[in-house]
């Protein structure tokens, strides 16, 4: 019985169907190896990649790895602008114990909290802002973007002056007086920065899509009956999605810079919830810089890695979804 049910016959729609399957599959696999074999060919890419890596383990691990708790408690104010070393140190605390801690890597801000452990949480806050907001960034622009380019005539140059009005207003002079007005809590950061750096990504989705709406595969889809919506998202916008992945990471590095700045100004996230951006305030007094730098200098590299990382990273991707570069 087993035997005659492994060999039933199909119909030639069935067979069809598995065929179409398998080529599918065989197809995208392809693809990927393809993809993954052009972009590890750009070693600051993979580098970048591998620093990303870190940089949000240990972030996602901040409660295990920091060797302290960020806010601080009564006994760190003895340790005010402590230098870093890596020796353990011996307090006497105010009950008048002795007790042993981990030696401050990073040194102490001028609350006596240590820096190494707010680096940490404060990654988690800054590489959080980064990936939300860009998510936001891409969700608008895309949509707007495929709307633009798949229907163009009227709906296209009403969407696009939209856009270049948009661009006309100074991006951060937009995002200053936008979080004066709303304030600085981490959602309100996430939002406004995703709904003042999508014109971009809608532009670059808009270029695709005139291009690839007149191929000859959704000229086919069109001609046979299929809908609209199954024709952008189905058809076209799979085959955008290259500069739409390299928009993406572009994003999160623009993020994350964005959100340094605001918070260095007091406009993004307030103390005492830690950013790598607003761990650089202290960095505006002279003082601060001449007597206690590694209070700015740690998150200034973080950012400085985080950003070059995903800046390399969108390179690599972008050389690697490029068709015209050959292996």
């Amino acid at each position: 019985m087993g035997f005659k049910m492994a060999f039933q016959p199909v119909s030639p729609a069935e067979a069809a169907a598995v065929a179409e399957s398998y080529e599918y599959s065989d197809t995208a696999g392809r693809r990927f190896l393809a993809f993954w074999k052009k972009f590890r060919k750009n070693k600051l890419a993979v580098a970048g990649l591998w620093v990303l890596l870190v940089l949000y383990t240990a972030a996602a691990f901040a409660p295990v790895l920091a060797p302290y708790d960020p806010a601080g408690d009564a006994n760190d104010i003895l340790l005010v602008d402590q230098a870093p070393s890596f020796h353990a140190i011996s307090q006497t605390g105010m009950d008048g114990v002795m007790s042993s801690y981990p030696p401050n890597i990073f040194g102490r801000d001028e609350l006596g909290r240590d820096v190494l452990s707010r680096c940490l949480y404060a990654g988690r806050i800054s590489l959080s802002i980064g990936i939300i907001s860009a998510g936001i960034s891409i969700l608008i622009g895309t949509i707007w973007g495929s709307l633009a380019g798949y229907y163009g005539g009227l709906l296209d140059n009403v969407l696009m002056r939209i856009v270049d009005a948009i661009r006309s207003i100074p991006t951060f002079i937009l995002l200053i007086v936008i979080m004066s007005v709303w304030g600085g809590n981490i959602f309100t950061v996430m939002v406004v920065l995703g709904i003042t750096s999508w014109t971009g990504t809608a532009r670059f989705v808009r270029a695709e899509f005139l291009s690839i709406k007149e191929r000859e595969f959704v000229l086919a889809a069109e001609c046979s009956g299929v809908s609209e919506a199954r024709v952008i998202f189905r058809h076209i916008l799979p085959n955008a999605i290259g500069p739409i992945i390299v928009s993406a990471t572009m994003g999160v590095a623009g993020a994350i810079l964005s959100e340094s700045s605001l918070s260095f100004f007091g406009l993004g996230v307030q103390p005492p919830t830690a950013s790598w951006g607003n761990m650089l305030i202290g960095a505006q007094d002279i003082n601060t810089m001449l007597n206690a730098p590694w209070k700015a200098f740690y998150p200034g590299i973080l950012i400085f890695l985080t950003v070059l990382s995903f800046n390399f990273v969108g390179d690599g991707l972008r050389d690697a979804f490029d068709p015209k570069l050959k292996d």
